[in-house]
Order: C-alpha cells, then sequence, then structure tokens
C-alpha cells in the first residue's frame, strides 16, 4: 500500500498537499492522491521556525532547499497550479488553512525523523478531529522502514547482509515502478495572493543568515528536482561506469566532478525518487548484462540508504547515544574549543582540515573523508 488512510473525514473540494521533503512531481504518491480527489489542490510548504536556525541548518543546506522550492514552483506553474508558502509552526498554520479554504483532504509524504514524526502524528489527530481526510503516503525510501522491522518481528535488521537478504529475497514484493506525474494538477482554490496567511519565499539573508554565509554557498550542487533528474540521466548515460561501479574504489580527491554520482542531496530532499533512480540503475544492468553486485554497487548504495533509514525509523534514540541500546556508551569529553576548530577546519591536522573546509564550502563531503571527520 503506497497510501495510508489516517482517518476518513467528509467530502470537499479543496485537497492539500503538504510538501516537506518529497519536493517533486514525478513519483509523488501524496501529490496523485490529492488530484485524485479534489476539484481543487492546493500545495503547501511551511516553513517552520525549528528547522531556520544555524545551528540546525546550515547556510548551504537551507539554500539547496530554498533552490528546490522555486523549482518546484516553477514546474507546478507549468501546469498552471503554484506552490503556497506560508510560515510558522505548523500546529498554528495548519488550522487556519483548514479552515479558510474548507479543506476536506490533507496528503503528506511519510516521515521517519524524529521530529517529523511527532509533528505528523498531532496534525493528523487534529485534522482528523475536524473530519478531514488524512493520507500519509510512503515514497521516501524504496521499502517502508517499518514494514521492513515488521518483517523481522518489529525488529529492524541490524546487519547490512541480514538487510540484503530481506530485501533481494521472496517474502519482500519488488520495488514498484515510479509513478507519473499526474496528467492534470486541479488549480488552487483561489489566484494568487488571495490565500490566508500566504507569504513569498525569503532569502538567506532575510531568514537571518550573515551576508557571508550567504556568498559561501556556492552552486556545486544547485537544489530542485530538474537539476536532480538532468545528474540522474547524465550518470545513467554513462553505462560502462555505472556497471564497473565500486564505492570503495571512488575517491573524495575528485571535486570539480565528485567521484560518485553526487545525488544524495536530492534524495535526501527527495526532489529525486529512489525508485526512479534503482529501476533507471536496472535498466542499464539488464541491457549490460555484467555489472557489479551489492554492497559495493550502485544500487548497494541504495540499499545502504535503505537499512539505515529502517534503523532510525524503529529503534529508540536512533539519533542520540545515551538511551540508544545499539549505541556504544562512550564517555566523551567536551571542550568547545576543539570543537569550534574542528568545525571551522582549525585542528591542524591537513585532511580532517580540508575536509571540513570542503564542507563548509560546498555543503557536501565523500564518504570516506565523512568517516574521518567523525
Amino acid at each position: 500500500q503506497s497510501v495510508s488512510a489516517l482517518c476518513r473525514g467528509g467530502m470537499s473540494a479543496t485537497s492539500v498537499v503538504w510538501f516537506r521533503k518529497g519536493l517533486r512531481l514525478h513519483d509523488n504518491a501524496a501529490l496523485i492522491k490529492a488530484c485524485k480527489s479534489g476539484k481543487h489542490v492546493n500545495p503547501i510548504f511551511i516553513l517552520d521556525p525549528w528547522f531556520l536556525k544555524a545551528e540546525k541548518v546550515s547556510a548551504n543546506r537551507l539554500n539547496f532547499l530554498l533552490e528546490s522550492l522555486r523549482d518546484l514552483d516553477s514546474s507546478l506553474r507549468a501546469r498552471k497550479s503554484r506552490l503556497i508558502i506560508l510560515r510558522g509552526k505548523p500546529k498554528d498554520v495548519l488550522p487556519k488553512i483548514f479552515k479558510a479554504w474548507n479543506v476536506g483532504q490533507l496528503c503528506y509524504e511519510q516521515d521517519t525523523e524524529p521530529y517529523a514524526v511527532a509533528r505528523d502524528q498531532e496534525m493528523s489527530a487534529m485534522a482528523c478531529g475536524l473530519g478531514i481526510d488524512v493520507h500519509a503516503c510512503h515514497g521516501h525510501t524504496l521499502f517502508d522502514p517499518y514494514k521492513v522491522a515488521a518483517k523481522c518481528g518489529g525488529q529492524p535488521p541490524l546487519t547490512y547482509q541480514s538487510f540484503l537478504k530481506l530485501a533481494e529475497g521472496p517474502s519482500f514484493q519488488p520495488v514498484p515502478p515510479p509513478a507519473d506525474i499526474p496528467d492534470l494538477i486541479p488549480p488552487p482554490s483561489a489566484p494568487e495572493g488571495k490565500l490566508v496567511e500566504e507569504s513569498s519565499l525569503p532569502t538567506l539573508k532575510e531568514l537571518g543568515y550573515s551576508q557571508e554565509a550567504s556568498l559561501q554557498c556556492k552552486e556545486w550542487f544547485p537544489g530542485g528536482e530538474t537539476h536532480a533528474q538532468k545528474k540522474l540521466a547524465a550518470k545513467i548515460a554513462q553505462r560502462d561506469w555505472i556497471c564497473d561501479f565500486e564505492k570503495p574504489k571512488t575517491t573524495p580527491a575528485c571535486f570539480l566532478e565528485p567521484s560518485t554520482t553526487g545525488l544524495s542531496p536530492y534524495l535526501k530532499f527527495g526532489c529525486l525518487s529512489p525508485r526512479l533512480m534503482y529501476h533507471e540503475l536496472q535498466k542499464v544492468y539488464a541491457a549490460k548484462g555484467k555489472h557489479t553486485k551489492p554492497p559495493v554497487s550502485l544500487v548497494g548504495q541504495l540499499y545502504w540508504r535503505e537499512f539505515f533509514y529502517a534503523n532510525a525509523a524503529t529503534i529508540p534514540n536512533y539519533d542520540k547515544m545515551v538511551g540508544n541500546r545499539i549505541c556504544k556508551q562512550v564517555p566523551w569529553d567536551h571542550n568547545p574549543e576543539y570543537i569550534k576548530a574542528w568545525e571551522e577546519g582549525r585542528t591542524g591536522f591537513p585532511w580532517i582540515d580540508a575536509a571540513m573546509r570542503q564542507l563548509k564550502q560546498h555543503g557536501w563531503l565523500h564518504h570516506l573523508a565523512r568517516h574521518s571527520v567523525a
């Protein structure tokens, strides 16, 4: 089941599709569901102050998000729709628009991060209480992480090999093909600027980031679905490279063009569907015949992502050390001066400092560099 109905409310002319991750039109189950059920579809993105803090989100990461939202809005406008930008805490914003827009259905992509899980439970309960039909749709990963854990008796597989046996075994359904963009996206329920709470997309400076931070956002990874699909197409065209790919043989010393796909930011923000990438890779494998296998292959890299999402979604306190049953309890010391030097690439260890400076400038690191700085 790609769509989970959390409640069944009354029918209305207006459906809301709430974008958070999943910033794309292709293979978007929440958008498809909203388009099937509403005379009007209001696509929204809420600029949640919980995320808009420099200590939580760097300028590079936020810039990628803003670019992705502009690209999404452009794609929607090409289909006579638009992205409606709202600002504030979801618990304050959503009740207002539900009432003002006479909303009958809320659709969104399932998220597994701790803050998002608590937020979605609260917002879904509130919407159901108002008689609104709520649909949480799976789409950020190849497999539903909760179903992965259910296949293992409620506990996720703790080794990659055990996960691989499950993912490629007979008990798991094949990865479904990516869904097409809906032929018709119903228009929003009011002209631009006429809906309550509507805002414009801000700049980094308007969100409180310094001018220096804004200037440091080099466009090594321009955000958005359009760029994601172009990058994927360019990689898919390198058929020999795809079939010969072995992750341990890639290098962190490639800068103008990463030695890996460089698609991880697009998968993280949902600008690129993992199902689309998976099936494009499988087409190349089928055409070429001989290719590398997991864990080192490109499909193997997607499986690593699935493996960690399954653990992160279902192991309590996975994002912390304390209270995390699979995490080694280390008596770390705390030296703010050392931490700052590490963050700024001033440790005196050239390899570590180079990696941290790359992270600050590009917002991305090769996995060997990530392991090293960690």
